[in-house]
């Protein structure tokens, strides 16, 4: 397990109420019960499905904001 601080923007974008039911959606709403105050908590798995949605989707708003989420991991696990 790595505890990810979190930067304000990233926070601020994570605990946005979610809408909508579909996989994408759940899979946020999994990540904000893995918020821990300004941390993330996240293993090897959740680090696997947050690259999936940064990099296998394409380009858009929540790619880019999956992407600076990775980025903000790899950076808590190179530590």
């Amino acid at each position: 397990m790595t505890r990810v601080r979190l930067s304000p923007a990233v926070r601020k974008k994570l605990q946005a109420p979610v809408r909508g039911r579909g996989g994408f959606q759940h899979f946020l709403r999994e990540l904000q019960a893995h918020v821990e105050g300004h941390e993330l908590v996240v293993d090897e798995e959740l680090r696997g499905r947050i690259e999936h949605y940064a990099v296998d989707f394409g380009r858009g708003n929540w790619q880019t904001f999956f992407r600076q989420l990775l980025d903000e991991v790899e950076s808590a696990t190179a530590a």
